[in-house]
């Protein structure tokens, strides 16, 4: 496998994607050249580690959670990124260290619009008014005594407390212990249960959802009913009363998009939503049933204490929990499982792969759909090959993509190639790691490209594009919850806009007869029924009918037309929107 630069001139430096870091300006330009993914050296991770040791005795878990907000909510950092850079440098905390930080980090930004409205019942001094690291302490150690039920509140107090005065904020210790005590004083009348959970119970949810959902519910996390009551000053709050003056409050969600999903989707729907993104998402895989068997790839989970539970919705897909890192365990180094969300996982399947094809994945990084379709094409090449009666020796997937040159007949199939590529040579080492970790190097070649620009030498050459395009991610508010933050109404224009710009370009890849997969991550209109709607108007293409592609538990009306929205809630996954279509 080689990763190739190819020649292209960024037309996006100007655009902008709140969702996340998948286009960086500035995109590739020059020769071809081939480069090659590593890791730190041996001197590198033993520096590291002495770098950590001597951290360890400073640094507590809440403070390494109170400065990686502060990053998030005040300098607008990314909440995956600084939080799984902060994990990798403190590798030395224990596990217990490790997901209180993640729990404190993800639940703070989760519930953070809901603990503001707390917060302000009980501070003179608003929380927009307040010192930065002092409102991001106190939203802290507020989802530490609301949610959090293994933490005694005295605890959280104290220590609040014993960090307003290392950050050099004294005076304010009082103001913090204060606002902290009178909450937990009055905390008690909470009524068990979440709004989500209380949904639950109310139908907005499928059965598999809530089994989902609740599979990766959190250590020690306590949830707020949506009928029951949170204490307030005397007779503002009365026993039994509703709390929450709205659903933005309720379910800590911005109204313009409790708006935008009402509208389109239902209430119920999006009630379901809503109580999706509060819970817990269990940690997804998919085997690579292609390089060994599932029994082989669950015994080999099994030995190292990781807890497994079968994916209803797909035969290749698993749940895991109770691991430290995913980068630890033998299954994944060895390339038999990859991360990887069901609902992306709908997009090879979708497609309708077939040995021989030749894939091209626009957007491709960290190259989950490029692997799927190479796990694909090789099942399918095998089944060609059982089919003619020529399924004696073992080949190796070097061997697959030459047909005769490995010495097979000239008319054996090939099994087909693919070309993933993305706009910067970071993300283009990023898919180099885990196509090679997979062992498909010979299958796959990662190319530095940007969307926006026109590669001639690939006109109608594709079988099957992938476009899964930037998006403002509110599919996945669940795993990134600083995304319902940092995106605005306006930022959807903004990217439906770049969506038809690269869907203009990469249409022209696509054989006569062959397919286009249009996807995205998010929960909107525009970027997905309205930019299919523009494109089939547009562009010689008609949709496909993708009935019964996807398992027998996903379905849709809107199947038959070509296209489905996913929704938390409805389905045990990610918000995911795909369209499949053929050229004329």
């Amino acid at each position: 496998m080689t990763t190739e630069r190819r020649k292209g001139q960024s037309r996006a430096k100007e655009r902008t994607d709140p969702q996340s870091d998948r286009r960086e300006a500035g995109a590739a330009d020059g020769g071809r050249k081939e480069t090659h993914a590593a890791g730190p050296r041996n001197g590198q991770r033993g520096a590291q580690h002495r770098e950590n040791a001597g951290t360890k005795a400073a640094v507590t878990p809440r403070e390494l959670a109170l400065d990686i907000l502060m990053e998030i909510l005040e300098r607008g950092a990314l909440s995956h990124v600084v939080l799984y850079q902060a994990l990798s440098k403190y590798q030395y905390l224990d596990r217990q260290d490790r997901a209180f930080i993640t729990r404190a980090v993800e639940g703070t930004l989760e519930y953070q619009i809901q603990i503001d409205y707390i917060i302000d019942r009980y501070s003179r001094t608003k929380v927009q008014k307040m010192k930065p690291l002092i409102r991001t302490l106190l939203r802290m150690s507020v989802y530490q005594i609301l949610y959090m039920d293994r933490i005694p509140d005295s605890a959280v107090c104290n220590e609040a407390v014993k960090l307003a005065a290392k950050r050099r904020f004294e005076g304010l210790k009082g103001f913090v212990n204060g606002i902290l005590r009178s909450i937990v004083r009055e905390k008690d009348t909470l009524n068990a249960g979440s709004a989500s959970q209380a949904l639950c119970t109310h139908g907005n949810m499928s059965s598999a959802s809530q089994a989902f959902y609740s599979h990766g519910d959190a250590e020690g996390r306590r949830s707020l009913s949506h009928s029951g009551t949170i204490g307030g000053p005397p007779g503002d709050w009365g026993g039994g009363a509703d709390p929450w003056p709205d659903d933005s409050i309720r379910y800590s969600m911005p109204p313009w998009l409790i708006t935008l999903w009402t509208e389109a989707y239902g209430e119920d729907a999006a009630r379901g939503m809503l109580a999706a993104f509060l819970k817990e998402s269990p940690f997804s895989v998919r085997c690579n049933t292609d390089r060994a068997p599932e029994g082989e790839i669950l015994e080999s989970l099994r030995l190292q204490g990781v807890s497994v539970t079968k994916n209803a919705y797909a035969e290749d897909m698993l749940y895991l929990k109770d691991f430290d890192y995913p980068e630890r365990l033998t299954a994944f180094q060895t390339g038999l499982i990859t991360a990887q969300d069901l609902s992306s996982a709908c997009v090879a399947k979708a497609a309708g792969l077939k040995a021989g094809d030749t894939v091209l994945d626009v957007c491709g990084a960290p190259g989950g759909k490029a692997l799927h379709a190479a796990s694909l094409l090789l099942r399918a090449w095998q089944d060609d090959r059982s089919g003619s009666g020529s399924a004696g020796e073992e080949l190796r997937p070097a061997d697959i993509v030459s047909g005769a040159a490995a010495g097979l007949p000239k008319d054996s199939p090939r099994m087909g190639h693919i070309f993933v590529r993305d706009i910067s040579e970071r993300k283009a080492e990023m898919i180099c790691g885990n196509v090679r970790r997979c062992g498909y190097e010979d299958l796959v070649t990662v190319q530095v490209w940007d969307a926006l620009v026109l590669d001639e030498d690939m006109t109608e050459k594709a079988d099957v594009v992938f476009a899964d395009l930037p998006c403002s991610g509110l599919g996945v508010i669940g795993r990134k919850p600083d995304i319902k933050r940092r995106v605005r109404p306006e930022d959807i224009e903004v990217l439906a806009e770049l969506q038809r710009d690269i869907l203009s370009v990469v249409w022209q890849y696509v054989k006569p007869g062959g397919i286009l997969v249009y996807s995205t991550c998010t929960a909107s209109p525009k970027e997905n029924t309205g930019n299919r709607e523009w494109f089939l108007t547009n562009y010689p293409f008609e949709p496909v009918d993708i009935t019964g592609r996807l398992g027998n538990r996903i379905s849709a009306a809107t199947m038959a037309e070509g296209y489905i929205q996913l929704l938390p809630g409805q389905y045990p996954c990610d918000g995911f929107f795909l369209a499949v279509m053929r050229r004329r």
